[in-house]
């Protein structure tokens, strides 16, 4: 394969690198005729950076912060985004898996909390007495215990 093949193909690739992210953002903001001069002016930067900008180039640390100062979010979004991608995607997929483990514990509470009615009632069908009830049955003798 050829050096040409090569950056054909990474042109006609899914995703792009950062640096050509970068490149289709500033162009679509500077549309047209003089561009290089409106993004120079822009950023306080040569219009021979500004072209470099156009032609896909990563800007040096102090270019870069002025694109950033210009641009903020919006530039933050376009860089980032294709990366954020797979993590979201990863996210969802572990959220799916702990909603249902979520469920699981939650049917096996409902199964449990009905076998402690199911032992409320005692042998021969009697009804168990709870705490609140016995101590309302057991209040009265107190009361004249006391009298």
């Amino acid at each position: 394969m050829t050096a040409t093949g090569f950056l054909i193909m990474a042109k006609n690739s899914q995703t792009l690198r950062p640096r050509e992210r970068l490149g289709w953002f500033l162009r679509a903001q500077y549309p047209g005729v003089g561009r290089d001069k409106r993004l120079a002016a822009d950023l306080a930067v040569s219009p021979r950076t500004a072209r470099n900008l156009f032609e896909d180039h990563w800007p040096s640390d102090d270019t870069f912060g002025a694109i950033v100062r210009r641009f903020g979010e919006d530039v933050w979004r376009v860089l980032c985004a294709p990366e954020i991608g797979p993590v979201l995607a990863e996210l969802t997929e572990r959220e799916a898996t702990l909603a249902r483990e979520l469920e699981g514990l939650r049917a096996r509470r409902r199964q449990v909390e009905g076998l402690v009615e199911a032992a409320a009632v005692g042998v021969r069908g009697r009804r168990r007495v709870d705490r609140e009830e016995a101590a309302q049955l057991t209040l009265p003798l107190f009361d004249q215990a006391h009298n």
